[in-house]
Parts: C-alpha cells; structure tokens; sequence
C-alpha cells in the first residue's frame, strides 16, 4: 500500500518532538488482543484521548494502539 506525503513547515521545537513521536508509530502494529477495533468502537462516543485509553482494559498498551490508528488516520484527535 501505497501512502501519499505531506510536507508540514514547522517552526517551534515541540512541533518537531510531535511529529517524531507519531512518525515513530508508522510501522505496522501487532493487535494480537483486539484493542484496535474496541478503541474505534469506543472513540464513536468522543470521550478526550486519556479517557478513551483510560476505558480500556490495558490503558498503556491502548495508548500506544490509539497512536497508532491516528498515525493511519483511523482514528482523529
């Protein structure tokens, strides 16, 4: 698959640190336990991004998972 590049001129320093850390989770993710379609289920409801990893069963490794679904863009903040 095949994914367009956007090019995004940023001048503060955190905005670099930011799309670093999101640029990191562009790899393929393992769901071995299924998180992936209960956060998209969960995320219909709008909760804010800390209480939508928070409803999950394993909050850190949901973090991670809704990081990930952002980077693909299945999932919006």
């Amino acid at each position: 698959m095949v994914v367009g590049v956007t090019v995004v001129t940023v001048r503060r320093p955190h905005e670099w640190s930011v799309l670093g850390a999101l640029s990191a989770l562009r790899r393929p993710v393992d769901d071995p336990v299924g998180l992936h379609d209960e956060l998209l289920a969960t995320a219909e409801g709008s909760p804010a991004f800390g209480e939508l990893t928070h409803a999950m069963w394993l909050p850190v490794v949901a973090r991670a998972h809704a990081l990930h679904l952002i980077w693909l863009g299945r999932l919006a903040i």
